[in-house]
């Protein structure tokens, strides 16, 4: 059986555990007629108030970044840039779960907007880091108070960066110092959209305004060769999604296939689907992937999606998801455990 991977790929032990997890947006709402969940669009008012909210808390962290990016080797700045921006991107997700917010296009502008926000504070704080960059009408003995002068002057601002720019050697430093600058000004606006749009688009209960909960079903199913009919199947008739998956097969199986419930207040339900392939370590596309999983083998275990899922957020009957997590694993529990690839 030949298989595409694209996009997801997920390590882990060789104890692939189960994670009840409460949380996870979306909707669940007068679009009833649709197979598949669909979001409310509904931004509440408070969550307005925690992105602002969450914009200034950035504040220290941009400072710390700042402060990072100044005093230590120019080699580590990469990985600040990830750090924060991978903190960024938590924040988005945690402000788009207090407020509530359903609308993936709305949380995602907003999250960019804190990244935005971050991002211009960073950038007043590594100048009033820098003595020799800081313009004489903004100039304190204090930095904190530099920094402030310079927050509100993105006019200075915008003269130092031209400055750099001008006062570097060759055309090289002058295109590397502005691909740089442009790389971190990307990655501080794309990681936290992206974060916060996923999270609006969850599933969410309208009639109980809690976010549905997410269960991960700890066991293996049996690969789906015919996703575009299995697909047209369940949109059909979800009620044969037992059917469907089968019982569940045992973890030697190279390809398998993994199911999440999501689960409302209600009755509503919804499932997803994905097509899974066990992965050795020789075929593992990340090089420091690879290098562990053969420094550790019998330990590590990867698994990358296939293609795109069967169905993703499908509405189905599911009266006690409790109930079917443990006849399937009770189905499960006489069955071999996968041996990790080496």
């Amino acid at each position: 059986m030949q298989a595409k991977r694209r996009g997801l790929l997920a390590c882990a032990g060789p104890d692939r555990s189960d994670s009840d997890q409460p949380s996870l947006d979306r909707i669940d709402h007068p679009m009833m007629n649709t197979p598949y969940y669909q979001a409310s669009l509904q931004v509440p008012s408070a969550a307005k108030l925690a992105v602002m909210a969450g914009a200034i808390a950035t504040l220290p962290f941009a400072w710390l970044y700042a402060w990072g990016t100044t005093q230590l080797i120019p080699i580590v700045n990469p990985l600040c840039t990830l750090i924060m921006a991978c903190s960024l991107a938590v924040l988005s997700k945690k402000l788009a779960t207090a407020g509530r917010v359903r609308h993936p296009v709305w949380m995602g502008r907003a999250g960019a907007a804190v990244g935005c926000f971050a991002w211009y504070a960073q950038w007043a704080a590594w100048i009033a880091m820098n003595d020799h960059l800081v313009p004489a009408a903004v100039s304190s003995a204090s930095t904190p108070e530099t920094v402030l002068r310079l927050f509100v002057r993105p006019d200075l601002m915008a003269t130092v960066a031209v400055g750099i720019v001008q006062d570097s050697s060759s055309m090289v430093a002058r295109s590397f110092f502005i691909l740089v600058w442009l790389s971190e000004f990307a990655t501080f606006l794309l990681l936290p959209r992206i974060a916060g749009a996923r999270r609006a688009s969850a599933p969410f209960c309208e009639q109980t305004e809690q976010w549905a909960r997410e269960i991960v079903v700890p066991v293996a199913f049996r690969f789906i060769d015919e996703p575009d009919v299995v697909r047209r199947r369940l949109e059909h008739n979800p009620e044969e999604l037992v059917a469907v998956l089968g019982p569940p097969i045992d973890e030697s199986a190279r390809y398998f296939s993994e199911v999440s419930l999501f689960r409302c207040g209600g009755d509503a339900s919804f499932v997803t689907i994905t097509n899974l392939a066990a992965m050795v370590a020789e075929e593992n596309p990340v090089p420091a992937l690879k290098n562990l999983s053969q420094a550790m083998p019998g330990k590590l275990e990867c698994v990358a999606q296939v293609d795109d899922p069967v169905v993703e957020l499908l509405r189905v009957p599911v009266g006690d998801p409790d109930l079917m997590l443990r006849q399937w694993e009770d189905a499960a529990s006489g069955l071999p455990e996968r041996a990790v690839s080496n």
